[in-house]
């Protein structure tokens, strides 16, 4: 259960924390980041919106190179990281990811996201992918951009939030399950039982690691959601771990979510990495 949380995991997910180390500066645009055999390459960003400092990044990891982006706000002291997945067909800077992560910005926390295997720079990777067989590797590559990422002063990964709906939680959930160092999560869209074809073994995937999900969680449903059995995602929510879970119903099919929900979600997490 929950306990399981304070060991390390075995496998690749434990390979890609051990690759920790001390904190190092900013690098500049271009300039390559090393920790143990990792690297991560830093790109220039032409359009930089106002209070936020946007940087693109690769890293390699496993034989793939995954690119990903960061954004900073404007302070000086180390600051609280969100993570941010996504549902199938978007990608680490898709216009919903830079929306959140301007907001997240503007309130003063830093937020990241990185393309997984079929999505944005990665979609040549998505022939005859089975989701369930690569679940593993993304939650290892998750994993790694987090331990790359722990060396920026400009970040406090003692407070880090993951959010992902949808894909965002079939692919996401278990790496919160795993991940200590996320404190609060926003999940959701996604149930035990309708599971498309390519994301085979998911939903054995959920059953097994929502008890390890022990962070305060918020999960986020719409009432008529045509792919996710209602009764369905009541027993996934009803199988998180942590004693802090909220369940936030609203209308619309699946892939109709409101403003309300949205910022519901952001405001939910903003609200805890702050009195973290």
């Amino acid at each position: 259960m929950c306990q399981s949380q304070q060991a390390e995991s075995g496998g690749i997910v434990g390979a890609a924390r051990s690759a920790r180390q001390t904190s190092h500066p900013l690098p500049a645009i271009r300039c390559r980041q090393e920790i143990g055999r990792s690297a991560m390459q830093w790109h220039e960003v032409s359009e930089q919106p106002a209070r936020v400092r946007v940087r693109d990044f690769t890293f390699e990891f496993a034989g793939h190179t995954i690119p990903g982006r960061l954004w900073l706000p404007s302070a000086n002291a180390p600051v609280p990281l969100v993570l941010l997945g996504y549902g199938s067909g978007g990608h680490s800077h898709d216009g919903s990811r830079t929306w959140q992560a301007e907001w997240f910005a503007t309130h003063g926390v830093a937020a990241a996201s990185i393309d997984v295997p079929g999505h944005g720079q990665r979609a040549a990777e998505d022939a005859s992918l089975d989701y369930g067989l690569v679940a593993d590797q993304i939650v290892a590559e998750w994993t790694h951009a987090l331990d790359l990422l722990a060396a920026l002063p400009e970040l406090d990964t003692a407070r880090v939030a993951y959010r992902g709906q949808s894909m965002g939680t079939m692919l996401g959930l278990s790496f919160v399950a795993h991940e200590p160092r996320v404190v609060v999560a926003c999940l959701g869209l996604a149930d035990l039982k309708n599971i498309p074809g390519r994301y085979s073994g998911i939903g054995d995937r959920l059953r097994r690691d929502a008890p390890d999900v022990c962070c305060p969680t918020l999960f986020v449903m719409n009432w008529d959601d045509e792919l996710c059995d209602r009764d369905s995602s009541f027993e996934l929510f009803g199988l998180l771990g942590t004693a802090e879970k909220e369940l936030r119903a609203y209308p619309g099919k699946h892939g109709e979510i409101s403003s309300e929900a949205t910022e519901a979600g952001l405001q939910f997490l903003l609200d805890r990495l702050q009195a973290a």
